[in-house]
């Protein structure tokens, strides 16, 4: 009796086919399922970076498959041969593969080309202080072995690792240091200082808010002007286009006094009604003065329209002259933004010229200065100390050996204190001098291999 393995054909058409002979029976080819698998690369290509990034497009992973899992009747006697499929990653680090496979679970051994690259480095001088540089870097990884089932898809992302002695088992930490530098920018708290600082009405006399026109309720409305950004309001606003007074265009006939009448107009107004306090009975009780009930002024109106009271002779009418124009009449925060300063004034957006100022923030922190040291030491080994500075953004990155019989390690933080311009209240104003700013020691955990992103914030001496 012989088996024989046909070629593996290409990863969109599969055909193994294997024969055996029984006797003088001849059996028809069985042929294997597929299993797809697919998923990202990446490796730690620049040192300075919180993630990691996709290796080079085109690297290699090859699959390796033996033979005799793929046959369901496999021969003692027959040496099988190995089924590989090749895969390329992309400008992303992303591959996708189909293997030959079976309905019960067999094994693929998964095989990753190293490649060379211009990487990102970290270095420690012989202050302790680490420096970043770029060198021409080697990177693999040892091969694996996966478990695929026929009609089953899964993701497997790896990682590479760069060779060298100087590269291994250490871990990465990286981050932002803070400070509440400037007292007077952050997020919005109060608005105006008339009554509860976190509402305002605008009366007209207000002169920290315009009421403005033309707005109606809203709620998550945008703000422009001032420093900050993303900041947005609730308001309340007069109903547009209620009626307040007008004159008599027409006196009409045959009017009671006390009595009210529904109007009608050719405007867009709706809803007015005119109560007749005053007739002149010399001329047919012809309407010599009225008020508008303050139930029924209307919405919609608009000054100069002329409405016809529906009464009397239905002759009479009047002309509007003073309306609502949807003037602002309430503001609450809703979003509060950021980066605002007290004393900014800022325009409410759906309407035109309502405005207010903020009168209270919750101050933001904010990056450190420049090459401000960070120590960070470690407790394993000989107890060493690795320093490194931040930079303008106030962003700072250093490696620290790991040793691989503990796997982990617990590294003391500390940060150099600083002096610095700062804005901050005194007195009941903003001022702005130097502060001196310091740092409580942090301990900080980290894993062989490990990125691991940490922010520390400094505090200021009174």
């Amino acid at each position: 009796m012989n088996k024989t393995v046909l070629g593996f054909m290409s990863m969109a058409a599969i055909a193994l086919a294997f024969s055996s002979c029984s006797n003088d029976d001849e059996q028809s080819p069985v042929q294997p399922g597929t299993s797809t698998v697919g998923g990202r690369i990446t490796a730690n290509l620049d040192a300075t970076s919180i993630e990691p990034q996709a290796i080079p497009a085109g690297t290699g992973i090859t699959f390796i498959i033996d033979g005799r899992d793929l046959d369901p009747k496999p021969d003692n006697s027959y040496q099988y041969d190995k089924v590989t499929v090749r895969a390329e990653v992309d400008a992303e680090g992303r591959y996708t593969v189909s293997l030959p496979a079976r309905k019960n679970p067999i094994n693929a051994q998964v095989v990753f080309d190293a490649f060379e690259f211009d990487a990102t480095i970290i270095t420690t001088n012989d202050e302790g202080f680490q420096e970043t540089t770029t060198a021409r870097k080697v990177f693999s990884r040892n091969t694996m072995n996966i478990s695929i089932v026929e009609g089953q898809s899964q993701i497997r992302d790896f990682t590479y690792t760069m060779e060298g002695n100087d590269f291994v088992n250490r871990a990465t930490i990286k981050g932002t240091v803070e400070a509440q530098i400037n007292d007077n920018v952050g997020e919005v708290t109060g608005i105006s200082n008339v009554g509860n600082q976190n509402q305002i009405t605008g009366n007209g006399n207000d002169t920290l808010l315009t009421g403005g026109a033309g707005y109606t309720n809203g709620t998550d409305i945008a703000v422009s002007g001032g420093t900050g950004t993303g900041m947005t309001v609730n308001i309340q606003a007069e109903t547009i286009g209620q009626v307040f007074d007008g004159t008599i265009d027409n006196p009409g006939e045959n009017y009671f006094i006390n009595s009210t009448y529904s109007t009608t107009t050719t405007g867009n107004g709706t809803g007015l009604q005119i109560r007749v306090t005053a007739v002149d009975a010399a001329n047919n009780n012809a309407i010599t003065d009225f008020v508008i009930p303050a139930f029924a002024r209307g919405t919609g109106y608009a000054i100069g329209d002329i409405v016809t009271v529906m009464g009397g002779n239905n002759m009479g009418s009047v002309e509007i002259t003073e309306i609502t124009e949807g003037k602002v009449t309430q503001v609450t925060v809703n979003q509060s933004g950021e980066d605002y300063t007290i004393g900014d004034v800022v325009t409410i957006s759906g309407g035109t010229g309502a405005t207010f100022e903020i009168t209270g923030i919750t101050p933001r922190n904010e990056p450190i200065p420049a090459n401000v040291v960070l120590s960070f030491r470690t407790n394993n080994g000989n107890g060493e100390t690795y320093r490194t500075t931040t930079n303008a953004a106030g962003e700072y990155v250093v490696q620290i050996p790991v040793l691989p019989t503990n796997g982990s390690d617990n590294i003391q933080v500390r940060g150099v204190t600083f002096e610095t311009a700062s804005t901050y209240l005194e007195d009941g104003e903003f001022v702005t001098g130097p502060k001196i700013y310091y740092m409580n020691q942090r301990n900080v955990q980290v894993f062989t291999e490990d990125i691991k992103e940490e922010d520390f914030t400094y505090l200021r001496r009174n």
